[in-house]
């Protein structure tokens, strides 16, 4: 079960999808404020733990000091944050008032 975290590609088929859902959660606007806030805080662990691990699992040549790296740390980060804004979509609310009825969709 450990070996997931030995090569960094099987920690991030967990990882990737759990910050997605924390920060879905925490920009959603729906559930405790205290719940959002922490997962928030958790979401914020992705950027540190990228720089710190990614020379471990991808070698040298993605070290964020180099502009390979870089750019590859702002691929993922920004398409994490777009992940997560997506996983947001499904909880929001949903005004009956101005939501359309199943009765007014034509075929």
């Amino acid at each position: 079960m450990l070996s997931i975290f030995e090569d960094g590609l099987g920690g991030g088929a967990i990882g990737v999808p759990l910050y997605s859902v924390l920060g879905g959660y925490a920009v959603s606007g729906r559930g405790p404020r205290w719940a959002r806030i922490a997962c928030g805080t958790v979401v914020l662990t992705a950027n540190p733990i990228w720089a710190l691990t990614v020379t471990s699992f991808a070698g040298p040549g993605l070290a964020l000091d180099t502009p390979r790296g870089a750019w590859v740390a702002v691929y993922y980060w920004s398409f994490l944050a777009v992940l997560m804004l997506a996983c947001a979509i499904p909880t929001e609310s949903v005004d009956p008032a101005t939501a359309p009825h199943s009765s007014s969709v034509d075929f």
